[in-house]
C-alpha cells in the first residue's frame, strides 16, 4: 500500500512540473528595436538642445566628495552648471563657452581649471573619463556620444531583466554594451571599455521633458536618476529635479565670473 501511495504521489509531482509554466523568452524584433534606439536617440538630440534644469549632484573620486543643488544651463555647444552647498555657497561651477573653452571653478579651494577641449583634458585629470563635457552632459540626458554609422553591431538578445534587450556593439576596438527598453528605445545602462578604462551609466525614473509646443507623445523620456562609476574610483550621481526647453539663452551666462586672486591651472 505505502508503495502504491508513493508511486501515486511522484505521477502527481511530475505531473504539476510539466503542467508548470515555463519562462518564455522575451520576443522581439531585432531591427525594431534598433531603429527605435536610433530614433529615440535623435528625438532627445532635439528636444534637449537647448535647456535649463534644476538639479542634484554627488560626487565621489579618489575619496573626495562634493554634492549639492544647483542649476544646469545648455544651448547648442555650450553649457554651465553650479552646485551650492544647503546654506546657499557655491561649492563648485563649470562651463563650456566660445572657442571649446571650458573652466572648472572651485571657491574652498580658490583654483580654477581650464582648457580649451571642451573639458577633455579636466575630465581626463579629475574623473577618469575619456569624453569631454559636451558629451558627458549628452550622457547626462542619456544621449550617446557617438551615432549609428560610427559603431558595428555585433549582437542582440533578450536582457537578464524583464523587459529589457541587450545590445552588443562595436566601435573601432572598443566594446559597447547597452541595455535597451525594447518598446521606447530608451538607453537603460551603458558599459564602455575605453583602453584600460571600464565606465557604466545607469539611468531610471524616466519621465518626459523638455517642450510645451509638442504634445505629450512627441516628447522624449529623459532620466531624472543618472548614476555612473568607473573602475578608477569615480562615482557621480545626477537627479534632474526640472528640466524645461528654453527658446533663447543670452551667450554671457556662459562665462564664469573667475576673480583674479583665484589660481588659475591651464590643463592643455
Amino acid at each position: 500500500m505505502k508503495k502504491i501511495i508513493f508511486l501515486m504521489s511522484v505521477i502527481w509531482i511530475c505531473s504539476c512540473s510539466s503542467l508548470a509554466p515555463k519562462k518564455a523568452s522575451q520576443a522581439f524584433n531585432q531591427k525594431e528595436v534598433w531603429d527605435r534606439l536610433w530614433k529615440n536617440q535623435a528625438l532627445k538630440r532635439v528636444q534637449t538642445r537647448m535647456i535649463q534644469a534644476k538639479i542634484q549632484l554627488s560626487l565621489l573620486e579618489n575619496g573626495k566628495s562634493l554634492s549639492g543643488s544647483g542649476m544646469f544651463l545648455s544651448n547648442l555647444g555650450t553649457l554651465r552648471i553650479e552646485v551650492r552647498d544647503p546654506i546657499g555657497r557655491v561649492q563648485y561651477s563649470a562651463g563650456v563657452g566660445s572657442k571649446k573653452k571650458f573652466v572648472a571653478y572651485y571657491p574652498s579651494m580658490n583654483v580654477a581649471y581650464y582648457d580649451f577641449l571642451e573639458g577633455q583634458a579636466y575630465l581626463r585629470k579629475f574623473l577618469k573619463l575619456e569624453m569631454n563635457f559636451i558629451e558627458l552632459k549628452d550622457l547626462w540626458l542619456g544621449i550617446l556620444p557617438f551615432q549609428e554609422p560610427s559603431v558595428q553591431w555585433i549582437s542582440m538578445e533578450s536582457g537578464a531583466e524583464e523587459g529589457t534587450v541587450e545590445i552588443l556593439l562595436k566601435k573601432g576596438i572598443e566594446p559597447i554594451s547597452l541595455s535597451v527598453n525594447p518598446e521606447t528605445g530608451d538607453v537603460l545602462k551603458l558599459k564602455w571599455n575605453r583602453s584600460e578604462l571600464r565606465s557604466e551609466f545607469e539611468f531610471s525614473e524616466f519621465a518626459r521633458c523638455c517642450e510645451e509646443h509638442v504634445t505629450q507623445t512627441e516628447l522624449p523620456q529623459i532620466g531624472r536618476s543618472v548614476f555612473l562609476k568607473n573602475n578608477q574610483g569615480t562615482e557621480l550621481e545626477l537627479e534632474w529635479t526640472d528640466i524645461v526647453g528654453v527658446e533663447k539663452t543670452d551667450l554671457k551666462s556662459f562665462n564664469l565670473e573667475i576673480p583674479s586672486t583665484v589660481k588659475k591651472v591651464d590643463l592643455n
